[in-house]
């Protein structure tokens, strides 16, 4: 069984959306950008950016453990959504659920469509 850190940890990453060969540039812009939305009280760690530059496509990542504090792990969804509708990002965030964004936004989502609306 995973322990309860392994479990309520939210994961993310922030793809540039165009090639950038100063991940730490970007990565000192996103925190410029967050600037005192991060210096908040956090129930057990703090939101963070690292740079991963090993892989085909190089990112900034994090990870956050909310212990049962589930406000925290939406907030870090509202900052990354802050962050890409100010600079030029895409960014991806999943925890041990999964994609929790599609999850929640199943209960929303219209019903798959009928054979009509297909033949269209």
């Amino acid at each position: 069984m995973a322990s309860t850190k392994d479990r309520n940890t939210v994961f993310y990453r922030i793809y540039p959306n165009t090639l950038h060969s100063d991940l730490e540039q970007l990565r000192l812009q996103c925190l410029q950008t967050l600037g005192s939305d991060i210096d908040v009280i956090w129930n057990a760690e703090s939101f963070s950016l690292s740079i991963e530059d090993h892989s085909t496509l190089p990112y900034l990542h994090g990870q956050l453990w909310f212990d049962n504090a589930l406000e925290d792990e939406w907030y870090v969804l509202w900052l990354l959504q802050k962050l890409t509708a100010e600079l030029p990002l895409v960014a991806k965030v999943w925890d041990d659920d999964g994609e929790f964004i599609l999850i929640e936004a199943a209960e929303v989502l219209p019903s798959w469509p009928g054979r009509k609306a297909t033949l269209r």
